[in-house]
């Protein structure tokens, strides 16, 4: 997995070739959840509610950005970070 961003002690990453559709996990104090990018649903895990609302709020401003990573990482590009949440 490659991290995209990290904030308030959250580790993002995303699964490039492990799966077909798009999506990043988050990783907080040994608690992971794995969130949908077009959705932003969690598909599996959990992370604490304050992480949760941080992520969401994370995900919603930067999520063109998210979805254009996946699919340049995807066809072999390099990747760039994306800004952390203040």
């Amino acid at each position: 997995m490659t991290t995209v961003s990290e904030f308030h002690g959250a580790t993002i990453t995303m699964p490039y070739g492990e799966t077909l559709s798009p999506r990043f996990t988050v990783a907080f104090e040994g608690h992971t959840a794995t969130f949908e990018t077009e959705t932003l649903q969690v598909l599996d895990g959990w992370i604490p509610a304050r992480i949760r609302r941080l992520t969401d709020e994370w995900a919603t401003r930067h999520q063109g950005e998210l979805l254009k990573h996946w699919a340049t990482v995807a066809a072999g590009g390099e990747l760039v970070r994306i800004d952390p949440l203040d």
